[in-house]
This record gives C-alpha cells, sequence and structure tokens, in this order.
C-alpha cells in the first residue's frame, strides 16, 4: 500500500518504473473532477496533474484507490464544493473502473 498526492508520480518516469515493480494498491489523493475545487482546497490548480497521475499509473498497471479527504470542510462554502466534488468522484470512479 501506498499513499500519495500522485505529484511524483505524474512527473517522475523512474520513481513510476520501480514503483510499478512493487506493484502496491495506491491510495489516492484526489480532491474531484474541478480546477476550483483544487484552487480552493490546495491553493493550486492541481486536476491535470492529477489526471496525468492517474493515466501513468493506469499505464503503468497500478491500482488506485481514490481518497477525498474531508477534513478541509470548514465552511459553508467548502462544504457545499467537497460535497459537489464527492458526487463527481464517485460518477467518475465508476466510470474510470469500467475502463
Amino acid at each position: 500500500m501506498a499513499n500519495t498526492n500522485g505529484v511524483r508520480i505524474a512527473r517522475d518516469d523512474d520513481f513510476l518504473t520501480e514503483l510499478a515493480k512493487l506493484d502496491p494498491v495506491i491510495y489516492f489523493q484526489f480532491d474531484g473532477l474541478s480546477s476550483e475545487t483544487y484552487q480552493t482546497i490546495r491553493g493550486e490548480d492541481l486536476l491535470e496533474l492529477k489526471m496525468l497521475a492517474l493515466d501513468r499509473m493506469h499505464q503503468a498497471g497500478l491500482d488506485a484507490v481514490l481518497v477525498a479527504p474531508s477534513n478541509r470542510v470548514s465552511t459553508p462554502s467548502r462544504s457545499a464544493l467537497f460535497w459537489s466534488s464527492v458526487s463527481s468522484t464517485l460518477r467518475f470512479a465508476a466510470w474510470w473502473s469500467g475502463q
């Protein structure tokens, strides 16, 4: 098992190659499918990077469990954003698992 935000997986070919040899299940921090969500929660738009990491893991034959952290839901606007992200993430995960 490995926990990751996916940044290194998206950017580092050697790291991904070595990780694939170990074949762990990846617990992947994934806040949703909206740039706004990443900007609000993480302070930067990481959506493209997250999608690249998912694609690279898939190509390497790695399984990923999408993990949506909930500890940052401290205001009503963040709460609405979070629940919207959870909904879209669940639909995405169902679609992705069928690929």
